[in-house]
C-alpha cells in the first residue's frame, strides 16, 4: 500500500493540514504570489523533514549540508 514518505513519523493530519492551508487560501483568493511563496515554504519544509527522516534511517542526524541542498545560508528556499 502507498503512504506518503512522512506519514505517521513527523507530522499529524492537523500539522499537514495547517501547512496546506496559506497554499489554499491563496489559490482561493487568487493572489499568485502568496500561492507560489506559501508553497516554496511548504516544499522547504517537507524537503528538511526528509532530509531528517532519510538521515535518521541511515544511521545519523541531518547535517548542514543535507538541509543547505534545500534551504541557501540567508534560510531562505531554494526550491
Amino acid at each position: 500500500m502507498y503512504r506518503p514518505a512522512d506519514v505517521d513519523r513527523s507530522r499529524s493530519p492537523a500539522d499537514v493540514a495547517a501547512e496546506h492551508e496559506p497554499i489554499l487560501a491563496a489559490v482561493l483568493g487568487r493572489d499568485p504570489d502568496a500561492a507560489a511563496a506559501a508553497m516554496r515554504g511548504h516544499a522547504a519544509h517537507t524537503g528538511e523533514l526528509l532530509v531528517a527522516q532519510a538521515a535518521a534511517e541511515n544511521g545519523g542526524p541531518a547535517g548542514p549540508a543535507g538541509i543547505a541542498l534545500i534551504r541557501d545560508p540567508t534560510g531562505e528556499s531554494t526550491t
